[in-house]
């Protein structure tokens, strides 16, 4: 694999409910391989399962991108996209089975690649 088309891709959280739906905004970071901000990236460049208890790979009812760019005090982080995602008929309930997995693909013209996310305590989307 040439490493010089690799992309490296932080993530964090902040699940929310919708209409009942479960739903998450990921702040996913990406760089290249020398740890350069990649941006330019849209919605048909990331690939996103939502995997719960490791078992079912949930429909999704939306998915989101946008290249986050900071207003105002806010500070501009290039290579950072807001990924929101919203299922179709699941919800977040505050059992311990309810652990959800995001698989991360991102492949851009040469650049590829992957992440695994995982969140444990979706309880700040409880009522």
């Amino acid at each position: 694999m040439d490493l010089n088309h690799r992309l490296i891709m932080s993530v964090s959280d902040l699940p929310f409910a919708e209409n009942g739906n479960a739903g998450c905004l990921l702040m996913v970071s990406v760089s290249t391989a020398d740890g350069e901000p990649y941006g330019g990236l849209d919605k048909e460049d990331f690939h996103v399962h939502w995997v719960l208890d490791a078992e079912q790979d949930v429909p999704l009812q939306s998915l989101t991108v946008d290249e986050y760019k900071g207003q105002g005090a806010l500070p501009k982080l290039p290579g950072v996209y807001a990924v929101q995602l919203l299922t179709k008929g699941s919800s977040w309930t505050g059992t311990n089975s309810n652990i959800v997995t995001f698989a991360i693909y991102v492949k851009h013209n040469h650049h590829h690649g992957q992440t695994l996310y995982k969140i444990i305590d979706p309880s700040i989307a409880l009522p």
